[in-house]
């Protein structure tokens, strides 16, 4: 579970809670192959999804335990914006995905590729 310092969300100063920028700092190379391992992950165990405004949550099988903390873990060097939440155990994985006001688009993102709509853009180089 994710904690101060973790990295997943804004840094805590003195005076509150530093502004992250809106932006992923991956090239678009990068981006593409990082959305491809989130297509590859939620083609192999998504069980159930679940998106409130602000919030995406993803249901996984907990035999990709791992793979979906390192990942998660990875999304979140880039996109220090969002917030990530892995729980669970045996029975399966929940990550919870959440985006400051403004940046819902990301979760948009993310959404469509759990639903599998973007796949195919993935493939052929999505984004430009």
């Amino acid at each position: 579970m994710c904690g101060p310092g973790c990295g997943c969300g804004p840094a805590d100063r003195a005076d509150g809670p530093a502004e992250v920028p809106i932006a992923c700092t991956l090239s678009t190379g990068d981006m593409r192959a990082r959305l491809g391992e989130f297509a590859e992950l939620f083609a192999e165990a998504l069980t159930g999804r679940r998106r409130e405004p602000l919030l995406l949550h993803l249901e996984l099988r907990s035999e990709v335990a791992d793979r979906a903390r390192a990942l998660v873990a990875a999304e979140a060097e880039c996109c220090g914006f969002l917030g990530f939440d892995v729980s669970g155990g045996a029975r399966g994985l929940v990550v919870t995905v959440r985006a400051p006001a403004g940046a819902g688009a990301a979760l948009d993102g993310l959404q469509e590729l759990a639903e599998g709509g973007a796949a195919a853009r993935v493939a052929a180089g999505w984004p430009r």
